[in-house]
Protein backbone atom coordinates (compact mmCIF):
# COMPACT_ATOMS: atom_id res chain seq x y z
CA UNK A 1 0.00 0.00 0.00
CA UNK A 2 1.44 3.22 -1.11
CA UNK A 3 2.32 6.25 1.90
CA UNK A 4 -0.39 8.39 0.22
CA UNK A 5 -3.23 5.76 0.42
CA UNK A 6 -2.26 3.97 3.15
CA UNK A 7 -2.97 7.15 5.30
CA UNK A 8 -6.11 8.05 3.82
CA UNK A 9 -7.31 4.70 5.02
CA UNK A 10 -5.72 5.04 8.31
CA UNK A 11 -7.62 8.33 8.43
CA UNK A 12 -10.82 6.83 7.92
CA UNK A 13 -10.44 3.81 10.56
CA UNK A 14 -10.00 6.23 12.94
CA UNK A 15 -12.70 8.63 11.93
CA UNK A 16 -14.90 4.97 12.09
CA UNK A 17 -13.33 4.24 15.67
CA UNK A 18 -14.24 7.69 17.13
CA UNK A 19 -17.07 9.28 15.51
CA UNK A 20 -20.80 8.24 17.54
CA UNK A 21 -23.23 6.58 15.33
CA UNK A 22 -25.09 8.95 12.90
CA UNK A 23 -28.99 9.15 12.49
CA UNK A 24 -31.59 8.25 15.38
CA UNK A 25 -30.26 7.20 18.75
CA UNK A 26 -34.13 5.41 19.42
CA UNK A 27 -34.38 8.20 21.70
CA UNK A 28 -35.60 11.13 19.82
CA UNK A 29 -31.68 12.23 19.50
CA UNK A 30 -30.68 12.71 16.00
CA UNK A 31 -26.74 12.80 15.36
CA UNK A 32 -25.18 14.40 12.17
CA UNK A 33 -21.97 13.88 10.76
CA UNK A 34 -20.71 16.82 8.43
CA UNK A 35 -16.89 16.75 6.63
CA UNK A 36 -15.33 19.67 6.07
CA UNK A 37 -12.85 21.73 4.94
CA UNK A 38 -9.99 22.92 7.27
CA UNK A 39 -10.59 26.95 6.67
CA UNK A 40 -14.17 26.65 8.14
CA UNK A 41 -13.48 25.63 11.24
CA UNK A 42 -13.73 28.45 13.62
CA UNK A 43 -17.33 29.36 11.39
CA UNK A 44 -18.64 25.74 11.31
CA UNK A 45 -17.72 25.71 15.29
CA UNK A 46 -19.63 28.93 16.04
CA UNK A 47 -22.45 27.87 13.91
CA UNK A 48 -23.12 24.71 15.84
CA UNK A 49 -23.53 26.39 18.92
CA UNK A 50 -25.70 28.34 17.61
CA UNK A 51 -27.88 25.64 16.16
CA UNK A 52 -28.12 23.60 19.10
CA UNK A 53 -29.52 26.28 20.87
CA UNK A 54 -32.31 26.01 18.43
CA UNK A 55 -31.93 22.32 17.70
CA UNK A 56 -31.33 20.82 21.16
CA UNK A 57 -32.12 17.57 20.08
CA UNK A 58 -29.90 17.41 17.00
CA UNK A 59 -26.16 17.07 17.37
CA UNK A 60 -23.60 18.11 14.80
CA UNK A 61 -20.43 16.33 14.75
CA UNK A 62 -17.43 17.75 12.65
CA UNK A 63 -14.70 15.79 11.34
CA UNK A 64 -11.73 19.04 9.36
CA UNK A 65 -9.41 18.25 6.49
CA UNK A 66 -8.37 19.00 2.86
CA UNK A 67 -11.28 18.75 1.15
CA UNK A 68 -9.79 15.63 -1.07
CA UNK A 69 -9.26 13.61 1.85
CA UNK A 70 -12.56 14.19 2.46
CA UNK A 71 -13.60 13.08 -0.74
CA UNK A 72 -11.69 10.02 -0.50
CA UNK A 73 -12.88 9.33 3.38
CA UNK A 74 -16.47 9.01 1.25
CA UNK A 75 -15.53 7.22 -1.44
CA UNK A 76 -14.16 4.17 1.38
CA UNK A 77 -17.31 4.30 3.16
CA UNK A 78 -17.22 6.63 5.95
CA UNK A 79 -19.77 7.49 7.60
CA UNK A 80 -20.26 11.17 6.57
CA UNK A 81 -23.61 12.82 6.22
CA UNK A 82 -22.90 16.34 4.83
CA UNK A 83 -19.75 17.38 2.83
CA UNK A 84 -18.70 20.85 2.71
CA UNK A 85 -15.80 21.00 0.33
CA UNK A 86 -13.63 24.05 -0.57
CA UNK A 87 -13.81 23.18 -4.13
CA UNK A 88 -16.15 21.83 -6.20
CA UNK A 89 -13.94 19.25 -8.33
CA UNK A 90 -14.66 17.22 -5.03
CA UNK A 91 -17.78 17.13 -5.13
CA UNK A 92 -17.82 16.61 -9.03
CA UNK A 93 -16.32 13.73 -8.37
CA UNK A 94 -18.28 12.46 -6.14
CA UNK A 95 -21.40 12.73 -8.17
CA UNK A 96 -20.21 11.12 -11.17
CA UNK A 97 -19.89 8.10 -8.32
CA UNK A 98 -23.63 8.56 -7.42
CA UNK A 99 -22.10 9.26 -3.55
CA UNK A 100 -24.14 12.32 -2.99
CA UNK A 101 -27.24 13.66 -3.84
CA UNK A 102 -26.92 16.17 -6.94
CA UNK A 103 -30.30 18.20 -5.86
CA UNK A 104 -28.82 18.87 -2.48
CA UNK A 105 -25.63 20.63 -3.36
CA UNK A 106 -25.66 24.65 -2.23
CA UNK A 107 -22.84 27.01 -2.27
CA UNK A 108 -22.23 28.36 1.27
CA UNK A 109 -19.38 30.81 0.93
CA UNK A 110 -16.41 31.85 -1.06
CA UNK A 111 -12.94 33.02 -0.39
CA UNK A 112 -9.65 34.86 -1.80
CA UNK A 113 -6.36 33.17 -2.11
CA UNK A 114 -2.97 35.19 -0.86
CA UNK A 115 0.29 34.87 -0.51
CA UNK A 116 1.60 35.58 3.12
CA UNK A 117 5.42 35.63 4.43
CA UNK A 118 5.77 36.08 8.25
CA UNK A 119 6.15 39.28 10.12
CA UNK A 120 9.95 38.17 11.71
CA UNK A 121 11.51 38.10 8.23
CA UNK A 122 12.08 41.20 6.10
CA UNK A 123 8.76 41.94 3.64
CA UNK A 124 8.90 40.48 0.42
CA UNK A 125 8.06 42.93 -2.49
CA UNK A 126 5.08 40.76 -4.34
CA UNK A 127 5.04 37.32 -5.52
CA UNK A 128 8.64 37.78 -7.43
CA UNK A 129 9.91 37.79 -4.32
CA UNK A 130 9.43 34.48 -3.61
CA UNK A 131 12.82 34.28 -6.24
CA UNK A 132 15.07 35.67 -3.84
CA UNK A 133 17.47 33.01 -2.30
CA UNK A 134 16.73 33.76 1.54
CA UNK A 135 13.07 32.04 0.43
CA UNK A 136 14.29 28.70 0.71
CA UNK A 137 10.68 27.45 1.44
CA UNK A 138 6.95 27.81 0.38
CA UNK A 139 3.83 26.23 1.48
CA UNK A 140 1.11 25.04 0.35
CA UNK A 141 -1.25 22.23 0.42
CA UNK A 142 -0.78 19.34 -1.38
CA UNK A 143 -2.60 19.81 -4.81
CA UNK A 144 -3.79 16.79 -5.16
CA UNK A 145 -6.13 17.11 -1.99
CA UNK A 146 -6.10 20.56 -0.79
CA UNK A 147 -7.96 22.74 -3.02
CA UNK A 148 -5.88 25.87 -1.64
CA UNK A 149 -2.83 24.34 -3.47
CA UNK A 150 -4.04 23.89 -6.62
CA UNK A 151 -5.57 27.67 -6.59
CA UNK A 152 -1.96 28.44 -5.62
CA UNK A 153 -0.82 26.07 -8.32
CA UNK A 154 -3.10 27.70 -10.98
CA UNK A 155 -1.91 31.35 -10.21
CA UNK A 156 2.00 30.43 -10.22
CA UNK A 157 1.15 28.73 -13.90
CA UNK A 158 -0.44 31.87 -14.69
CA UNK A 159 2.35 34.10 -13.61
CA UNK A 160 4.81 31.34 -15.37
CA UNK A 161 6.92 31.02 -12.13
CA UNK A 162 5.84 27.10 -11.40
CA UNK A 163 8.93 26.12 -12.74
CA UNK A 164 11.43 28.34 -11.15
CA UNK A 165 10.03 28.05 -7.85
CA UNK A 166 8.82 23.94 -7.51
CA UNK A 167 12.02 23.08 -5.89
CA UNK A 168 11.54 24.82 -3.00
CA UNK A 169 7.87 23.89 -2.26
CA UNK A 170 6.75 22.40 0.86
CA UNK A 171 3.41 20.62 0.45
CA UNK A 172 1.21 20.32 3.53
CA UNK A 173 -2.13 18.38 4.38
CA UNK A 174 -4.25 21.14 4.97
CA UNK A 175 -4.17 25.24 4.35
CA UNK A 176 -3.98 25.56 8.64
CA UNK A 177 -1.10 23.29 8.61
CA UNK A 178 0.48 26.07 5.54
CA UNK A 179 -0.57 28.87 7.62
CA UNK A 180 1.17 27.41 10.68
CA UNK A 181 4.82 26.97 8.93
CA UNK A 182 4.60 30.30 7.50
CA UNK A 183 3.26 31.53 11.87
CA UNK A 184 6.55 29.30 13.07
CA UNK A 185 9.06 30.81 10.93
CA UNK A 186 9.33 27.24 9.45
CA UNK A 187 8.57 28.46 5.83
CA UNK A 188 9.14 31.92 4.35
CA UNK A 189 5.67 32.15 2.72
CA UNK A 190 2.76 29.88 2.48
CA UNK A 191 -0.44 29.89 -0.23
CA UNK A 192 -3.35 30.16 1.86
CA UNK A 193 -7.17 31.65 1.86
CA UNK A 194 -7.76 35.11 3.00
CA UNK A 195 -9.83 33.94 5.72
CA UNK A 196 -7.03 32.16 7.23
CA UNK A 197 -5.22 35.34 7.92
CA UNK A 198 -7.93 37.03 8.92
CA UNK A 199 -6.77 37.04 12.82
CA UNK A 200 -3.47 36.12 12.53
CA UNK A 201 -1.20 38.91 13.46
CA UNK A 202 2.24 36.78 13.13
CA UNK A 203 1.80 37.05 9.17
CA UNK A 204 1.89 39.55 7.05
CA UNK A 205 -0.32 39.48 3.39
CA UNK A 206 2.51 39.67 0.72
CA UNK A 207 0.02 39.48 -2.69
CA UNK A 208 -3.70 38.67 -2.89
CA UNK A 209 -4.40 37.38 -6.45
CA UNK A 210 -7.54 38.60 -8.63
CA UNK A 211 -10.39 35.86 -9.85
CA UNK A 212 -8.78 35.57 -13.27
CA UNK A 213 -5.74 33.96 -12.15
CA UNK A 214 -7.21 30.81 -10.42
CA UNK A 215 -10.26 28.89 -10.83
CA UNK A 216 -13.47 30.41 -8.63
CA UNK A 217 -13.31 29.54 -4.98
CA UNK A 218 -16.62 28.14 -3.71
CA UNK A 219 -17.45 26.30 -1.22
CA UNK A 220 -19.89 23.88 -1.31
CA UNK A 221 -22.06 21.71 0.55
CA UNK A 222 -23.96 18.47 -0.75
CA UNK A 223 -25.52 15.39 1.03
CA UNK A 224 -24.20 12.16 1.01
CA UNK A 225 -26.38 9.77 -1.19
CA UNK A 226 -26.14 7.10 1.96
CA UNK A 227 -27.32 9.54 4.82
CA UNK A 228 -30.07 8.12 7.00
CA UNK A 229 -31.32 11.64 8.22
CA UNK A 230 -31.74 13.57 5.09
CA UNK A 231 -34.40 16.18 6.15
CA UNK A 232 -32.21 17.48 9.50
CA UNK A 233 -28.87 17.40 7.56
CA UNK A 234 -29.86 19.30 4.76
CA UNK A 235 -31.73 21.54 7.58
CA UNK A 236 -28.22 22.29 8.49
CA UNK A 237 -26.38 22.76 5.08
CA UNK A 238 -29.57 25.33 4.70
CA UNK A 239 -28.75 27.13 8.61
CA UNK A 240 -24.90 27.75 6.85
CA UNK A 241 -26.35 29.57 4.18
CA UNK A 242 -28.61 31.68 6.35
CA UNK A 243 -28.03 35.44 7.23
CA UNK A 244 -27.17 34.43 10.59
CA UNK A 245 -24.40 32.09 9.73
CA UNK A 246 -23.43 34.75 6.59
CA UNK A 247 -22.58 37.20 9.49
CA UNK A 248 -19.85 34.70 11.11
CA UNK A 249 -18.50 34.23 7.78
CA UNK A 250 -18.03 37.90 6.41
CA UNK A 251 -16.67 38.44 9.98
CA UNK A 252 -13.82 35.41 9.94
CA UNK A 253 -12.61 37.30 6.06
CA UNK A 254 -14.65 35.43 3.85
CA UNK A 255 -16.81 37.13 1.15
CA UNK A 256 -20.29 35.50 1.69
CA UNK A 257 -21.29 37.19 -1.21
CA UNK A 258 -22.67 34.05 -3.24
CA UNK A 259 -26.50 35.25 -4.12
Amino acid sequence: MNAPLGQIVCSLLLILATLPGHGCDGNGRVSILVGAASSLRAPIERAKLLYSESHPDVEIVVSYAGSGTIRRQIEFGAPIDLFVSASPEHIDSLLSQGLVLAQSRRTVTTNTLVLISPVQRPPLVGVEGLRLPAVTRIALGDPKTVPAGRYAIEVLDHLHLTNDLKEKFVYTKDVIQALTYVRTNIAGAAFVYGSDVHSSPSVRVVATFPESSHSPILYEGVLVSSVPVRSEAERFLDFLRSDTVQALLVKDGFSGDFR
